[in-house]
């Protein structure tokens, strides 16, 4: 069964003053840095923003699937906002329950505009406790 659910983002700051402007072409470019579980089994990731442009006030949907293709979650993060080269830790309420190779892919339905689509893809190894 799907999760579907808003997760909770920490460590994204308020949009600050010089934002750019509707039209400006700096793009944000969102990646999964790194993936992991919490002591529960929830999946958490960091995500940051690697490209020119910040991501303002933004809703990212996001899949959770294993290797072989079995969807955990389909799920929403945000809406937020990310400054460029920033990063910020998801909680999401996918629970992983056997050891395993998973994928997690930002904005796998390309809903937001950004500097580069082809690296939204994150594969990782995970394992729970117990």
């Amino acid at each position: 069964m799907a999760a579907t659910s808003t997760p909770t983002l920490a460590g994204a700051p308020p949009p600050p003053e010089g934002l750019p402007l509707a039209g400006d072409e700096r793009l944000p470019d969102l990646t999964v840095a790194e993936a992991f579980l919490l002591e529960d089994g929830r999946l958490a990731m960091s995500i940051r923003s690697d490209g020119p442009g910040p991501l303002i006030a933004t809703t990212v949907p996001v899949r959770v699937t294993r290797a072989e293709g079995d969807i955990l979650g389909v799920l929403q993060i945000g809406p937020t906002t990310l400054l460029a080269g920033a990063r910020a830790t998801v909680v999401t309420p996918v629970v992983v329950r056997e050891p395993g190779s998973y994928e997690i892919v930002l904005d796998a339905t390309k809903q937001s505009d950004e500097a580069q689509e082809f690296n939204n893809a994150f594969r990782a190894l995970l394992i729970p406790k117990g």
